[in-house]
């Protein structure tokens, strides 16, 4: 398309079309200043001073846009690791911490020769073995880990139970107790599951009876089904704290001692020997291998205590059903306490504040006493009880 030509100043003011031209030059003026204004909106504004200058104004020169630098990235921070969940029983990791903090289920079982062999020792996290009555021995079991489907035979409690049920707030699972004992069993609060009587239904309850059996030593209980009584039972929590054992890991070299020996009466005598390849005490009772009729196995654990305690026939305590007075215990206060593993002996003391505190186990120096990860049974004699090692 043609273009106007550029205009031009008259030369000589008065010349002829002179007012021609400057009409001509106002119009193109007029048409060009939109154009002119059209085209520099985008421009960045003209300072001041500029625009006072005679000469043309400029368009600024404009810097070529530049990103800025990437802020330094900081490294992301290392996680910090969740340690696994460990067995208060055995210092050992375990898959899942909602099977640690549920109540430990303890049950009492029968030790005299027709109640052997035993079901569910082996798979016991900790024993308490007790003097009874005639110088045999009864034990307690704790289940904290593991839930055999049949564990006894279970027989009736004893007043050192409820001294240990305050301390570990267990689930006792019983066969009955004398009228003094049974009361302050009720007395301590402690959630108790008792047996029915011989001759009484057993549906619907933990228990169950073996007819292959001679009662009263053929009477059994389900871990599991003790839970889940407890958890029907309104005002017992799901849950408690466990106190753990001092355990010390990695454990010691290997000692020179291979046998412990407890001298009860010889239908209850006990020795620990030491396979050191294992690690392990292996139990032998009345001169054989203590086998668990669970799995066939002998009994073995890693840790052995010797608790030494004042023992005493219990006053205002009714007699057993054979007619044996009541043996009671003291368990607070301090004594001594030796524990066996990694074919050492470890001597020191125990001291218990009150019914309800955790028993510290200490060395002459005031340390804990170093616990070797795994099970530990504990055996709670008199202060005069001849424990012997080789």
């Amino acid at each position: 398309m043609d273009t106007a030509p550029s205009p031009t100043l008259p030369d000589v003011p008065g010349a002829p079309g002179a007012r021609l031209r400057r009409r001509r030059f106002g119009q193109w003026m007029a048409a060009l200043v939109p154009a002119l204004a059209t085209a520099c909106a985008g421009q960045a504004p003209v300072s001041a001073s500029a625009t006072s200058s005679s000469r043309p104004s400029e368009a600024p020169s404009v810097a070529p846009a530049t990103s800025a630098p990437p802020a330094p990235t900081s490294p992301s921070p290392t996680p910090t690791p969740i340690p696994a969940p460990r067995s208060p029983f055995t210092g050992r990791e375990v898959d899942s911490a909602d099977r640690i903090h549920r109540r430990i289920v303890a049950v009492k079982i029968d030790n005299a020769p027709q109640a052997r062999p035993q079901f569910g020792l082996s798979a016991a996290d900790l024993v308490y073995e007790q003097l009874a009555e005639g110088n045999l021995t009864r034990f307690l079991a704790f289940f904290l880990e593991q839930e055999p489907e049949r564990v006894g035979p279970v027989r009736s409690a004893r007043l050192t139970d409820i001294y240990l049920g305050q301390e570990w707030d267990f689930l006792l699972a019983y066969a009955g107790a004398g009228a003094t004992t049974s009361r302050l069993l009720g007395e301590a609060l402690i959630p108790l599951f008792k047996a029915p009587e011989l001759g009484e239904r057993l549906e619907g309850t933990p228990y169950l009876r073996d007819t292959r059996g001679v009662a009263p030593h053929n009477l059994f209980v389900r871990i599991a089904a003790v839970r889940d009584a407890a958890r029907r039972e309104p005002g017992i929590p799901p849950e408690v704290e466990i106190h753990p054992f001092p355990f010390r890991d990695p454990p010691p070299e290997t000692g020179p001692l291979r046998n412990v020996s407890l001298p009860y009466v010889p239908a209850a005598a006990v020795t620990w020997r030491y396979d050191a390849e294992a690690g392990v005490w292996k139990r032998v009772m009345a001169g054989a291998p203590h086998v668990d009729a669970l799995n066939g196995r002998q009994i073995q654990v890693e840790n052995v205590v010797v608790q030494y305690a004042q023992i005493f026939t219990a006053r205002n305590v009714e007699p057993d059903s054979a007619g044996n007075p009541v043996l009671d215990t003291v368990l607070r206060g301090e004594n001594a306490v030796r524990l066996f593993h990694s074919g050492q002996v470890f001597e020191g003391t125990w001291s218990k504040e009150h019914d309800r505190a955790k028993t510290q186990y200490r060395l002459p120096d005031g340390s804990p006493l170093p616990f070797r990860p795994g099970k530990v049974w504990v055996h709670i004699v008199p202060a005069e009880f001849q424990v012997t090692w080789s």
